[in-house]
């Protein structure tokens, strides 16, 4: 595909000379990050911005971090959304609710790498064969299913597959009563530990951890999760259904932390006073923490409070480095914490984090502006411009 087109010659010709340089990655994203900068350099418009010798830019290509190979680690899976084949679409927030809990389940698993629920559902809906998605999330293995819910039965089939052949390496279906849903999820993320030949710690042996009794307030829970991954106004209804949640099961943790989670974004995007909100998010993570002291997510929330609310600096640092000792693979932990470590000036260690919760979530907006933003700070001003035009290239609207 040529890198410019037009009705005309000269037309072509005059975009050569003025239009930027697309990005390699648009065409194949397996191109090493540091190898694009060095040939998005060496091609820039302006002469002053290429290299100034054929040396410059043959040090830049073959540099060791440049050189380094973007194949996917071995124990690394994106679980795709599960798809709703229930009669009900009420029901797709189910699915989703299942899928997240999957999610959440193997990323407490530090020897796999597990896509973010951002990443994994970015492709919910678009047909995507999974060798493809594979190789845009950098994992090996992709997981799919589907979920149908009737009356008090469940039914969940999944199938684990290879992304560099899309052959199938593990499937099964389970047909159970509804208030098996938590067993079931355990199951799954068993069946796909044991595909990878993990060998588990003995803390991870209970790996989706099952959080309430009330089948209720587990529905209440996933519909405000639905509502709460679309931001905006979704999130007034998460709150709503949080809180139903919490009143259902007093001592629902992840509730709670829940709870925590969408008072600081109402406070932050002041959609509630944020004098009414961050205080509310404190004290719905402290409840968490309270119920169970494992919830890294609640961790992080009182983090974010603690730093955004608060500045409360010291007490902040404690709840995310708490927060990713628990759960290393939950990016927003990773995400704020570089915000975090942006305020106070430490640069490296901002963008080190930044670029781990990149990694984890690679198709995440507001992660590819933060990596930006650190290395901005820490002046490495190509790899900040790399990482905004990588925003607007995958979003011209963001922002």
């Amino acid at each position: 595909v040529p890198p410019f087109t037009a009705s005309t010659s000269q037309a072509v010709m005059a975009r050569h000379a003025i239009d930027p340089v697309p990005s390699l990655s648009t065409v194949r994203a397996t191109v090493p990050r540091l190898v694009e900068a060095a040939i998005t350099k060496a091609l820039a418009k302006v002469p002053a911005d290429r290299f100034a010798t054929a040396g410059e830019f043959a040090e830049a290509l073959t540099h060791e971090d440049a050189a380094g190979s973007r194949e996917p680690a071995a124990a690394s899976i994106a679980v795709l959304p599960f798809t709703n084949m229930s009669a009900d679409p009420e029901n797709e927030f189910f699915a989703e609710g299942i899928t997240e809990d999957i999610i959440n389940a193997l990323t407490k698993i530090p020897e796999l790498r597990v896509a973010s629920r951002t990443s994994a559902f970015a492709f919910k809906g678009k047909g995507q064969d999974v060798r493809a998605i594979g190789e845009r999330l950098m994992v090996s293995k992709v997981l799919e299913g589907s979920v149908r819910k009737a009356a008090n039965r469940l039914r969940i089939t999944a199938q684990l597959i290879n992304s560099a052949d899309g052959y199938q390496v593990w499937s099964e279906q389970y047909d159970r009563e509804l208030d098996d849903v938590f067993a079931i999820q355990d199951e799954i993320s068993h069946a796909i530990v044991s595909a990878l030949k993990i060998k588990l710690s003995s803390g991870n042996v209970a790996l989706a951890k099952r959080q309430t009794h009330d089948l209720d307030a587990y529905n209440m829970y996933v519909k405000g999760r639905y509502f709460w991954n679309r931001r905006g106004a979704g999130l007034v209804k998460a709150e709503k259904y949080f809180t139903e949640a919490t009143n259902r099961d007093p001592e629902y943790a992840q509730a709670h932390a829940a709870v925590a989670d969408t008072y600081n974004l109402l406070g932050w995007y002041q959609l509630r006073p944020p004098k009414e909100a961050f205080p509310r998010a404190k004290a719905a993570a402290l409840k968490a923490l309270d119920i169970d002291e494992t919830i890294a997510e609640a961790h992080t929330s009182l983090a974010f409070a603690y730093m955004y609310y608060d500045w409360a600096w010291a007490a902040a640092e404690h709840e995310f480095t708490r927060a990713i000792q628990l759960h290393p693979g939950y990016a927003t932990t990773h995400h704020w914490y570089a915000e975090y470590l942006m305020a106070m000036g430490r640069t490296e260690d901002a963008i080190e984090e930044a670029e781990r919760a990149q990694e984890l979530d690679p198709v995440g907006l507001i992660i590819n502006v933060v990596v930006g933003m650190a290395n901005y700070y820490g002046r490495r001003y190509d790899r900040a411009i790399e990482a905004c035009q990588r925003t607007v290239e995958m979003d011209p609207a963001f922002g």
